[in-house]
């Protein structure tokens, strides 16, 4: 027991299970966000709105519906995981960052598929789905983009052709390897049969920072890398919750959307004194865009 508890041995425990295995891919993800589309969110959400029309309108039923709920729920999550503001104290118990990352972008999923599909599903159930319904969809599939549209097939081969929807070559040399490396990895682990997802695999992430090794996470105290993983964390958050939104926004129009967010907007500035000024600001160009579309 000393022996695996001593300063060495956790030291190389954090090195193998978190610092070489998945730090890389979070890494990988979010850097082709930020090379590719520098002005985030605006670079992003200009992309996913140049795809042009959904050929399809949904009506947001007079009830509360799972779908709205889910993308409120995606919202509190990315609230959370952005507070505090102040990164000193953002990031004292970075496992539950990575938690409430997974969460945000789970809840995010859900909201999706439950425009489609209001049965009520586990985990890997839904990330199933979302990846049929939408990734593995040929009208939808292009309102998902890279890297986010990143996925295996059933029978473990890429999803699409990576390396031409990829254009940047150092990216896709070094990047698209790491990503599709993981997934991989996690459709071994987990012996799937099914669509192996990004989300999927920062569900597993997510499972192992939760019931694995949380404790290992007082040896993160690389100040670089673990910025790193503050920013790699918010900047696939919000990648995830800005395409749910503009998806959304194409089914239903801005308004229904937006009325979501003021009313949400609202609640958490009134009961907990915090405003989403991310969300806040996506909306302003979420406004814009769908407008001239």
């Amino acid at each position: 027991m000393t022996e695996a508890l001593d300063e060495s041995n956790l030291s190389k425990i954090f090195m193998d299970r978190f610092l070489n295995k998945h730090y890389p891919v979070l890494n990988s993800i979010a850097d082709i966000i930020q090379f590719r589309y520098s002005n985030l969110p605006n670079d992003w959400l200009a992309e996913i709105y140049s795809k042009g029309k959904i050929k399809q309108t949904l009506i947001d039923p007079a009830t509360e519906t799972m779908n709205m709920r889910a993308l409120r729920n995606a919202w509190y999550h990315e609230c959370s995981l952005n507070y505090p503001p102040e990164y000193d104290n953002r990031m004292k118990f970075p496992a539950w960052k990575i938690i409430q990352c997974y969460y945000a972008v789970f809840s995010s999923m859900a909201a999706l598929v439950r425009c489609f599909d209001e049965e009520k599903k586990g985990h890997d159930s839904l990330l199933n789905s979302y990846g049929t319904l939408f990734l593995r969809n040929r009208k939808l599939k292009r309102f998902f983009i890279i890297p986010l549209c990143i996925h295996l097939k059933q029978d473990g081969t890429e999803g699409d052709s990576y390396n031409e929807l990829l254009t940047w070559k150092w990216g896709k040399d070094n990047h698209l390897p790491v990503i599709i490396k993981g997934l991989e990895r996690i459709k071994q682990e987990n012996k799937s049969k099914g669509i192996v997802t990004i989300p999927h695999y920062l569900k597993s992430l997510r499972d192992w920072a939760t019931y694995e090794d949380p404790y290992i996470f007082f040896r993160f105290y690389g100040e670089k890398s673990l910025k790193n993983l503050d920013l790699y964390l918010r900047i696939i958050c919000e990648a995830y919750n800005s395409q749910t939104e503009a998806v959304m926004v194409k089914l239903y129009g801005f308004d229904v959307i937006n009325f979501q967010k003021e009313v949400f907007t609202e609640n958490l500035t009134k009961h907990m004194g915090i405003k989403p000024n991310k969300l806040v600001d996506r909306f302003e160009i979420h406004k814009v865009l769908s407008s001239k579309r």
